[in-house]
């Protein structure tokens, strides 16, 4: 259903990612959508290092930690009356 890219060596390939992401998700998260488009250079700044060490840089386990706290935290959560809801489980868990 949806694309899924693991592993991105390029600005291109990054490109296609954010477009994806646009597609399939800006209708429900415009503001998300917009901040990745926004901050697009700053998110991809790992990949002006060489393959052996962007490759690193964006797979850290503290990120994949902190992912994880956000899916437990929003989980137990069926609905969100708004935006501020969810901003604040996650500055609560962070």
């Amino acid at each position: 259903m949806y694309e899924r890219i693991y592993q991105v060596n390029s600005r291109e390939e990054a490109l296609l990612g954010l477009e994806s992401l646009k597609r399939n998700w800006e209708k429900i998260y415009p503001e998300l959508v917009e901040s990745w488009r926004r901050d697009f250079s700053t998110l991809t700044t790992f990949l002006d290092y060489p393959e052996q060490i962007s490759s690193s840089i964006y797979t850290i386990n503290i990120l994949e930690r902190a992912n994880r706290q956000i899916k437990r935290r929003t989980k137990i959560v069926d609905v969100f009356s708004y935006v501020k809801a969810i901003e604040k489980i996650l500055y609560l868990t962070s």
